[in-house]
């Protein structure tokens, strides 16, 4: 079953490191279902930065609606974590994220506005059935 894509903001865990305290670009993330069933992750701020993770395994129960709510932390500049909570008290999904590599970046970065912008297109056209 293939499912509508997820798009949020990926808030910054807060950190007592000085470093962590310095304001970064917004990080917007989007996740779906891709063709062979699994999930893909890609996180990016829109300018130089992207992770993806995927995975052919199909995408855990409600994994859209833990994805409403969440964190991203990172560990250093190759890889992140993508923390999504439903609701307090219940279990945590951590999805891991590797960096995109330069040669594909700007590719990522345009799939990503591409989708977000047919996302936006859709809901438009929704509403206005309304």
């Amino acid at each position: 079953m293939r499912l509508a894509a997820v798009f949020g903001e990926a808030k910054p865990e807060k950190s007592d490191n000085e470093a962590d305290a310095l304001p970064r670009r917004l990080v917007l993330f989007r996740a779906h279902s891709h063709s062979h069933g699994g999930l893909r992750v890609v996180a990016t701020d829109l300018h130089s930065l992207a992770w993806h993770s995927s995975s052919s395994l199909p995408p855990p129960e409600n994994v859209f609606a833990y994805l409403y709510t969440n964190m991203m932390s990172y560990a250093g500049p190759d890889t992140a974590e993508l923390v999504a909570t439903k609701a307090k008290g219940l279990p945590r999904i951590t999805i891991s994220l590797d960096r995109v590599a330069a040669s594909v970046l700007k590719d990522v970065i345009a799939d990503f506005s591409l989708a977000l912008y047919e996302s936006y297109k859709t809901k438009q056209e929704h509403a206005s059935r309304e």
